[in-house]
């Protein structure tokens, strides 16, 4: 009997860690720079001011302690980078709870980690000339008022943390092109 209690707790750990990774909602983050599903605006690439864009926050849920905030390239040559810890464009955790909105060309409040230029700040879309990458802009609604990851941990441990801990999250995507010269 013990030993099935121990199996089924385990299982449901399993199930609560996958369901977190897993539930997405939708319309809690959104953006008056671009629209979902759309081409990100040159001026927040590296070809433009590469500045960051604005983004509004809505319907928090009510278990939320702080927010994290993470964006990456979906089509990134992870074999090109693959000395590079941090292949992402903007990663900030332990986002207070109360925060509505990022401004644009603001870094948003919370812990910054390093991105794939080695800054600790936004780093615009920038791929190779010619081609088209669609880039993630995720928020996640983390169930602990902090999480314990330095501003230089890579991308793969910042994310497991954040997931580990989030109750979901909303997703934006934008493609870019950079034109050839």
């Amino acid at each position: 009997m013990f030993i099935l209690l121990i199996i089924v707790g385990v299982s449901g750990l399993a199930w609560n860690n996958q369901r977190r990774a897993d539930f997405e909602t939708t319309n809690k983050l959104n953006s008056p720079s671009f629209k979902n599903n759309e081409t990100l605006p040159a001026q927040f690439t590296c070809d433009g001011d590469n500045l960051s864009p604005e983004f509004t926050i809505k319907d928090t849920p009510k278990e939320t302690k702080s927010l994290a905030f993470i964006v990456e390239d979906q089509d990134l040559d992870k074999k090109q980078f693959k000395d590079l810890p941090n292949p992402a464009h903007l990663m900030v955790w332990n986002i207070p709870v109360g925060t509505t909105r990022f401004t644009q060309g603001i870094r948003p409040p919370g812990t910054i980690g390093r991105n794939l230029f080695g800054n600790f700040a936004y780093g615009g879309p920038c791929p190779p000339e010619g081609e088209t990458h669609k880039y993630s802009f995720i928020l996640y609604f983390i169930e602990k008022d902090s999480l314990a990851i330095t501003s230089d941990a890579g991308l793969a441990e910042a994310k497991k943390t954040i997931e580990d801990n989030s109750i979901g999250k909303s997703k934006l995507t934008a493609s870019y092109t950079r034109v050839k010269k």
